[in-house]
């Protein structure tokens, strides 16, 4: 299947976002249920959120994926890819795009 592109946001360089991938439709339609969710960034993309550095993890609740952004580099615009995995093993993917500005 093919990445779906979701949407582009702008992010303070020193600001700590969350963002979310609802995949209610998408499961709905398959009558599939949502086992896993991992995000990937690209290189050189800002920190995600672990826990540990002053933002939350990776979440998967009620179909939605989301993930916390932490700073970034003013001007730089970056693609984070979400994978979901379902209980009957299908696979989706989606991407968003972030562009870090100076506020």
């Amino acid at each position: 299947m093919a990445e779906v592109f979701i949407g582009s946001y702008e992010q303070g360089s020193r600001e700590i976002l969350d963002y979310a991938i609802d995949w209610a439709n998408v499961l709905t339609a398959e009558s599939d249920t949502a086992s896993t969710s991992v995000w990937y960034a690209e290189s050189g993309s800002p920190t995600l959120g672990n826990g540990a550095n002053g933002a939350a993890a990776p979440s998967l609740a009620a179909n939605k994926a989301r993930v916390w952004v932490v700073g970034g580099t003013a001007g730089q615009t970056y693609a984070l890819s979400n994978t979901l995995t379902t209980t009957a093993g299908r696979r989706f993917e989606a991407s968003i795009k972030i562009q870090i500005i100076d506020k």
